[in-house]
């Protein structure tokens, strides 16, 4: 019997199952977590103006809603039904800074009759 096994007799037992173990953990777990593009411009700051500020940089005024459904949809943002006013709204939600809080991003938007974004508004509240 080697020294390793008279100390420890089932650590070299268990040694493959570690690191089976291991690797099934690292092939799950996502190397990195994409921070969606509309998110990362709308920013992690509560309030409005920095959100607005940011979202009119990435989608101005003028664009396709089509566009803008489409970049939606790709970040993981839920279309909610069209308002009393006209105005349409989506939003996602994402873990905050503290494991108990969710960042809600709000984007509302209108359209004129060519499809075309003429106000867009971006809001970012927290919940905990």
């Amino acid at each position: 019997m080697t020294h390793a096994e008279h100390h420890h007799p089932h650590g070299l037992a268990l040694a493959p199952a570690i690191l089976i173990a291991f690797a099934v953990i690292a092939i799950a777990t996502p190397a990195v977590t994409r921070t969606p593009e509309l998110v990362a411009a709308m920013g992690h700051k509560w309030g409005r103006a920095h959100a607005t500020e940011g979202l009119r940089r990435a989608i101005p005024p003028g664009s396709s809603e089509q566009a803008l459904l489409a970049r939606l949809r790709q970040d993981g943002f839920h279309l909610g039904k069209s308002r009393r006013d006209g105005s349409r709204f989506a939003r996602a939600y994402q873990g905050g800074g503290n494991i108990a809080c969710t960042d809600i991003y709000t984007v509302t938007w209108r359209v004129d009759a060519e499809g075309r974004i003429t106000a867009i508004d971006g809001d970012v509240e927290g919940s905990c």
